[in-house]
């Protein structure tokens, strides 16, 4: 079993399931039940793998809303120190 660091687990996933060479869905999915323990049923992942975002295409266009639009930026905590979200 790989280190407890990511580039390893990915390494890992990479080397033991092929498919995952081609499919960030797959690669993400994989992770998330192997590494992280998260369950996820057959027919979930297999619904995340045909249907599902690219996870870093997500990510890339939040940020580029965010930086776009300023009013959808990071939510500060309130005085309190309560997230506002």
């Amino acid at each position: 079993m790989p280190k407890n660091n990511q580039y390893e687990r990915v390494r890992y996933l990479l080397e033991t399931v092929p498919a995952t060479r081609e499919s960030d869905q797959l690669l993400t999915v994989m992770y998330w039940r192997i590494f992280d323990g998260i369950e996820i049923p057959k027919d979930v992942a297999k619904d995340i793998v045909e249907k599902g975002a690219v996870p870093e295409s997500l990510t890339r266009y939040r940020r580029d809303v965010q930086r776009n639009e300023k009013e959808l930026g990071i939510l500060e905590d309130d005085e309190n120190g309560n997230d506002q979200t």
